[in-house]
């Protein structure tokens, strides 16, 4: 069975590669949320903030904010 992108060629289509885009930074975003979450979560635990900054991917001045 093919996909229907092989029919349809949908990579070619503008308002597609716009879709994806969109998917993409939302996506992005939801998961620099939880990231925020975790990290919040960590700090206020007492954890070091090298130790969540290696977890979670963000700087130390971004935890710092929390």
């Amino acid at each position: 069975m093919e996909r229907i992108s092989f029919f349809l060629n949908v990579e070619d289509d503008p308002y597609y590669q716009i879709g994806v885009c969109i998917g993409v930074e939302k996506g992005f975003e939801k998961g620099f949320k939880i990231y925020l979450e975790t990290a919040r979560a960590m700090k206020r635990e007492g954890l070091p903030i090298f130790q969540i900054t290696r977890i979670t991917k963000l700087s130390p001045e971004e935890i710092e904010k929390l």
